[in-house]
């Protein structure tokens, strides 16, 4: 089985045009599998349509970055010290 899709690759369709293709394990050839899609049958994009399925994984990840933490009491206690100096 193996041998088989690392010689014909795995049969994959586009996600927004249903172009079919084969996809060898490791090298997609153009192709981008979306890791946010999870056990979805249809995460992958052809070689076209590769940039609106990295901007979407992107732009997910981009909203699920957790924040910087806020400044801590003490150290704004000091800068207000200082101000008053």
């Amino acid at each position: 089985m193996e041998e088989a899709l690392a010689h014909c690759g795995l049969p994959v369709k586009c996600r927004t045009c249903q172009l079919s293709g084969n996809v060898k394990p490791r090298d997609y050839g153009g192709w981008f599998k979306s890791q946010i899609l999870g056990r979805t049958p249809n995460k992958w994009f052809c070689p076209i349509h590769y940039d609106i399925g990295n901007a979407m994984d992107d732009r997910f990840y981009g909203m699920s970055q957790t924040p910087e933490p806020e400044p801590t009491v003490e150290s704004t206690t000091d800068e207000l010290y200082k101000l008053l100096d």
